[in-house]
């Protein structure tokens, strides 16, 4: 099973692009935004990072290769249109967030950082989850 993400974009309040899989190699290319993934066209608050989500970072593994995991970008600070780190186990029929930052968040599973812990709630200042580990930042439009 291969993974790739590409640019996504809304057009006519239609998402478009975002996670592809391929079962044989690379010939062929399919859809991997099954149903629980962010698919917003518009912001759903003004801590929104964009309009459209975009999956930038993919993670799996040769042994469990149905299993992949997603960073995306917000629509909106509070879930569902957070930035969040999205699980599917079918490779990529279902998604579910597993991230939840803020201990405003109903499923709240974050250990506390200094700003969490005397402020109660989560100072974003990445543009999603692990946001120092990415190398090239996806530019908005």
């Amino acid at each position: 099973m291969l993974y790739c993400s590409i640019r996504s974009q809304g057009e006519n309040g239609v998402f478009k692009g975002g996670l592809y899989r391929s079962r044989d190699r690379g010939e062929t290319w399919e859809s991997a935004m099954g149903s629980g993934l962010n698919t917003d066209t518009e912001k759903a608050d003004e801590w929104a990072y964009g309009s459209v989500a975009q999956y930038q970072q993919l993670l799996t593994t040769d042994t469990k290769p149905l299993t992949v995991y997603a960073f995306n970008t917000s629509t909106g600070f509070h879930p569902p249109h957070s930035d969040t780190v999205f699980r599917s186990d079918d490779g990529g029929e279902t998604w579910h967030a597993t991230y939840f930052q803020d201990p405003r968040f109903k499923d709240y599973n974050v250990a506390p950082d200094w700003v969490t812990a005397s402020c109660g709630k989560s100072s974003k200042g990445a543009k999603h989850p692990l946001e120092w580990r990415s190398a090239t930042p996806i530019p908005t439009g």
